[in-house]
């Protein structure tokens, strides 16, 4: 039967969990079968900061001793050495974290102990099923018997009803141990996997999966520490998080329930405040492209999932280059540990953490070496726009000769506050109307009011992008909605070795398979939208392969140092190889299938290598000229 917790807390309806030190339970001959055995189970979630030995459940009753009553108080279930002497049954925990399960006798011997074969683990819950049969007592764990034996009990007469079973050891509370449990019954039959299957705690849990996104929003590293880029609105960069809510068999369940989440120390786990008051949160998350405090919109669980798109507004190195961690959480339920989950330490960097752009003047040559006005690229080490060279440079761009801004700084910080979308059609509008100078002008504002240098260079290949793209339609399209792909692929990919500077590799049939399936473009036809995503993917990526180092490698192909056009997905199975097992150091370079114009690492290539460990990790290269 179970057993009344009149100190529960109904969390999900009758879903009760209860702290270890206000469990009750009252054993009676109704709990226990003809012969007087029963069965006693129970989930329990050991916390970590334990201390053995110590009691977990602690058991009073009145014994006959000499034709004497005698009050008794001994321990049911503990954490404690082997080695104390017990004198009525329970379960003990030992100092290698394993149950013990102890008879019902009169004497100081452990010979009649029954030992667990596997560890009690912390910080989980485990179900513990205690069968004290009429001659054998066995110990069970999530389910399974993991030791009995045979032993024989005293007489009934010995004891006197009722017995009682409390949480903790008496003295105060917070004891040695410190538990929590769920769903406490006193069985009269030996039905263990029953009640383990029947009812099973919840908690919450990050989902295994998370950070593995093609975005590659999250760099892990050798120590497990997850890397995210943060700080100023226009350079941060959202990473996705999933939370599931679990059972604990690992079933997915469904809850009326919201979540938050906030950003804590990795370290004490306290909430990481905003610097000055009016500063920004420093966890946000993002609704229709506007940001929020991440603690004031809650996330709602569907059909046991809550995903979430997060920024860090604080970087480490603001914080004594402290690690953080994402904590998520409901607002409206008790705060139990495990409806809680945190994510792996994070370590939040700029996005110019190799290259910080100075702060002084930016002194510049307007005649750029990637050039706006539509003229050949010259295909040698002078191509990288000055520009963009912040650390060949002092500072950053100046105003027109007139000593006026031809763009507000509401204008400039608009653009870098707007989605890549919105950045796309605002340039396209830009490029038609101002003069190469005053993209130059803008291109330098936006470099320095995000604190990147990549935002800029978009802005500098913006009206060269559009003019070829609208040239390669007009030629290829008749009607000026749609193009044959044949047609538009052939001039695609000449236009595309006139922009690198290169005609050794050609593309293969592979490569022009992927560019179909991750642009969206048709196999007969390709409508304009299809052309304009598929452009502004190949043209940075095609500025990329330009640059001399890369397009030595690129060129290369036996060895193939540059596999290039390959997915995520593709990339992972050919570094399993044949047999599926990995080799560490093994590694592929591709372009970022999801990076388009005008996305600061637009063309920017990606490794993925095999770590010691037989990981597969995927890291986002930075090809600034002077990194090479």
């Amino acid at each position: 039967m179970a057993v009344k917790l009149s100190k529960a807390f109904a969390v999900f309806d009758n879903d009760e969990y209860l702290p270890l030190d206000d469990l009750q339970v009252t054993l009676t001959r109704e709990n226990t079968s003809e012969d007087g055995t029963y069965t006693l189970c129970l989930w329990m979630y050991l916390l970590k900061n334990n201390r053995h030995p110590g009691v977990i459940i602690r058991q009073v009753s009145l014994l006959f001793s000499s034709h004497e009553l005698k009050r008794v108080c001994a321990m049911f279930l503990c954490m404690q050495s082997t080695s104390s002497i017990q004198s009525l049954p329970f379960l003990s925990l030992d100092n290698d974290l394993r149950l013990v399960l102890h008879p019902l006798v009169q004497t100081e011997s452990s010979e009649l102990d029954v030992l667990a074969d596997q560890s009690c683990p912390v910080e989980k819950w485990v179900h513990v099923g205690c069968e004290i049969g009429h001659n054998i007592a066995r110990l069970h764990i999530d389910g399974v018997v993991t030791g009995e034996k045979a032993i024989s009990f005293p007489s009934c007469d010995e004891t006197v009803e009722p017995v009682k079973l409390s949480g903790g050891d008496g003295q105060n509370r917070g004891g040695f141990v410190q538990a929590y449990a769920h769903h406490v019954c006193v069985l009269p039959q030996p039905s263990v996997t029953n009640h383990y299957v029947k009812n099973p705690p919840l908690e919450l849990s990050l989902d295994g999966s998370t950070g593995g996104s093609e975005d590659h929003e999250l760099e892990e590293g050798g120590d497990g520490v997850w890397s995210v880029v943060g700080g100023k609105a226009s350079c941060r960069r959202n990473f996705a998080l999933d939370v599931v809510l679990l059972d604990a068999l690992g079933r997915a369940i469904h809850k009326d329930i919201e979540l938050v989440a906030s950003l804590v120390y990795a370290d004490t786990g306290y909430l990481v405040e905003k610097p000055k008051d009016d500063a920004e949160a420093p966890l946000l998350t993002t609704f229709d492209g506007v940001e929020f405090p991440s603690t004031e919109r809650p996330i709602k669980l569907v059909h046991g999932r809550a995903s979430f798109k997060l920024k860090i507004s604080q970087l480490s190195s603001k914080c004594d280059n402290r690690l953080f961690r994402v904590c998520f959480e409901s607002p409206n339920i008790p705060k139990f540990p495990f409806l809680r989950v945190f994510s792996r330490p994070i370590r939040c960097v700029s996005r110019n953490r190799n290259s910080r752009t100075p702060s002084a003047p930016w002194k510049r040559s307007f005649a750029a070496v990637y050039p706006v006005d539509g003229t050949t690229l010259p295909s040698a080490a002078e191509d990288r726009p000055e520009t963009l060279r912040a650390n060949e440079s002092n500072g950053m761009a100046a105003p027109n000769s007139c000593g006026e801004k031809a763009f507000s700084d509401y204008v400039v910080f608009k653009y870098c506050l707007e989605t890549i979308h919105s950045r796309a059609a605002f340039l396209r509008a830009l490029v038609v109307s101002k003069t190469e100078e005053e993209l130059h002008e803008f291109a330098g504002r936006v470099s320095q009011y995000t604190g990147c240098q990549h935002n800029g260079y978009q802005v500098l290949i913006a009206k060269k992008l559009l003019r070829e793209g609208e040239d390669i339609w007009r030629q290829v399209s008749h009607d000026g909605y749609s193009a044959p792909w044949p047609s538009l692929m052939s001039k695609v990919e000449e236009s595309f070795y006139n922009i690198s500077g290169q005609s050794k590799r050609r593309f293969t049939s592979k490569d022009i398979e992927f560019i179909q399936q991750n642009c969206g473009t048709g196999s007969a036809t390709t409508t304009r939208e299809q052309f304009d995503r598929l452009w502004q993917w190949l043209y940075p990526v095609a500025m990329t392969v330009a640059t001399p180092q890369v397009r030595k490698t690129w060129e290369s192909v036996t060895p193939k140092w540059i596999e290039g056009m390959v997915s995520r997905k593709e990339a992972e199975e050919l570094l399993r190889g044949v047999d599926g097992i990995p080799k560490t150091g093994n590694f592929i370079l591709r372009f970022a299938s999801s990076r388009s114009w005008p996305h600061p690492d637009a063309g920017a290539l990606v490794a993925s290598y095999v770590t010691d460990d037989l990981r597969i990790n995927h890291r986002l290269l930075n090809l600034d000229t002077r990194t090479w």
